[in-house]
């Protein structure tokens, strides 16, 4: 009993094999993966105005779409309330998606003018999104390398976003930064 106790708060040191679910800091999450390949890491604290979440990462050659992901939720990822979601669809139009769900409420901007074949030509990418807080707004300044994307007027309040997910054609996850303000 006191082995099984032990394992339950330190691990047994075995490697999880997490398919097509979501893994959280390298472990399984209890919440059922909602999208292909999922990543999930939790924040370490709540998040302030000018700080950035910088995500560094590598794509399987020949992608099809991957998503990055501001997500909210206390304990588990809620679905339901997106924060904000970057979503490059290298087919079916070549474009870029910003997404944010409120409620189940989905708003969705395609950015036709911005190719994800041009602004992520090779294997390697890097996201950047810096927490900006006006008079009246709160927003997402959105760049990829050191182009700026776009801006997402948030919906939530900074405090809400607990959780980045990436999803569907992302092989692995080289650096997570955050730089608190």
């Amino acid at each position: 009993m006191l082995k099984v106790c032990w394992d339950c708060l330190f691990g047994n040191g075995q490697q999880t094999e997490v398919v097509n679910g979501t893994a959280l800091n390298g472990h399984t999450v209890g919440s059922i993966a909602q999208r292909e390949n999922e990543m999930a890491y939790k924040i370490p604290r709540p998040l302030q105005n000018e700080d950035v979440i910088e995500v560094k990462g590598l794509m399987r050659s020949n992608p099809e779409r991957i998503c990055i992901a501001l997500m909210t939720g206390q304990y588990n990822i809620d679905y339901n309330n997106v924060a904000c979601e970057v979503e490059a669809r290298f087919i079916d139009g070549d474009n870029m998606v910003l997404r944010t769900i409120v409620n189940g409420q989905m708003d969705e901007q395609v950015l036709e003018r911005e190719r994800p074949s041009d602004l992520l030509p090779v294997a390697e990418f890097t996201f950047a999104f810096k927490l900006v807080q006006d008079y009246n707004s709160d927003r997402i300044e959105i760049a990829i390398g050191q182009s700026h994307l776009a801006e997402v007027d948030l919906k939530h309040s900074f405090q809400d976003i607990s959780y980045v997910t990436l999803s569907h054609d992302i092989l692995k996850v080289n650096e997570l930064i955050f730089k608190f303000n």
